[in-house]
């Protein structure tokens, strides 16, 4: 499919990683419009700022910043940071931004978020953006970057003609700063990134709300997490990806050079906010499963995280 050169963009979900990959975007130039729903006040006075480790620092001010979707119009291309447990709202949030040749890019985590919004736009482009990018927003309109040489965004298409433009789109967000590529397979990008998600997500909530360094810092915590992932793993490959032994080592140590870092699930844990659990936990358990693999370690998980997203006291 044909798309412009210099798209008008909207970002809904401008949290720490919309934020940062529309205001890496924006920095470059393109024409980025934010939907802040949580410190809007605050970056509609003072834009982004963003610190990333290894990397220099930047600013955009002003930004184009909106409370209402209504209100940025018809736009070119749309990147989706919402938590999957904000997924109810998509069409009212959605629905004001597009035309029939918008582009949607799911930056969501987790299995079924494509299926899910493919079903509600049957007639648009949607692609899947798989991203290594370890932010956090430690203020309203400020984010801080973890991840080595500001992490990697990943695209697959949906559908088999648009390869061109998910071309364009990963040109265009390196030419913008960001690590980007195309995957082959949708299926196995979200495999490969569960991988990680489901430990270092998962077990420092279970912790009562540690960092990825705490899990790493003890051998038998370590132990769990290396089960957890070759799980997942043997899931993926069992539904025909192919996911080889070494990725596991190798996400381990991406892992410790991030150092102390609280992954989304705990900022979210801890501020007392629902959790992602089924799309993160649940929905890999359930198609696992049903490829006929085993996952006891990734059971016990998901019970625990299901269990302390149902019954945790809400923070005053």
């Amino acid at each position: 499919m044909d798309f412009p050169s210099n798209p008008r963009i909207a970002v809904v979900g401008s949290g720490a990683l919309g934020g940062y990959i529309g205001a890496r975007l924006a920095h470059a130039g393109h024409d980025v419009h934010f939907l802040v729903r949580s410190g809007f006040k605050e970056v509609a006075a003072r834009g982004w700022q963003v610190r990333s480790i290894g990397e220099p620092d930047f600013a955009v001010q002003p930004a184009n910043v909106y409370a209402n979707a209504s209100e940025i119009g018809k736009v070119d291309l749309v990147l989706i940071g919402l938590k999957t447990t904000q997924n109810p709202a998509l069409s009212d949030l959605l629905d004001p931004l597009l035309h029939p040749g918008t582009v949607l890019v799911t930056l969501q985590n987790g299995l079924g978020v494509t299926e899910e919004l493919k079903a509600l736009y049957p007639r648009h482009a949607v692609v899947a953006g798989i991203c290594h990018v370890a932010a956090n927003r430690v203020a309203p309109g400020v984010i801080v970057n973890q991840a080595p040489r500001g992490g990697h965004i990943r695209l697959a298409s949906t559908t088999k003609n648009d390869g061109i433009m998910v071309d364009h789109l990963a040109a265009m967000m390196r030419a913008s700063g960001l690590q980007s590529d195309v995957l082959p397979s949708v299926e196995e990008g979200v495999w490969r990134k569960l991988m990680w998600n489901v430990p270092f997500n998962g077990l420092p909530v279970a912790l009562g709300g540690q960092t990825s360094q705490d899990v790493l810092a003890d051998p038998a915590l370590t132990g769990v997490a290396r089960g957890l992932m070759e799980e997942l793993r043997a899931a993926g490959n069992a539904r025909g990806c192919t996911i080889p032994p070494e990725f596991t080592e190798q996400l381990i140590e991406f892992t410790r050079h991030l150092g102390a870092y609280q992954a989304s699930t705990v900022v979210d844990f801890l501020a007392g906010r629902s959790l992602e659990v089924e799309s993160i936990w649940g929905e890999p358990l359930r198609q696992g499963r049903a490829a006929g693999v085993a996952m006891p370690h990734l059971a016990t998980l998901y019970a625990i995280l299901k269990g302390l997203d149902q019954h945790r006291e809400q923070p005053s």
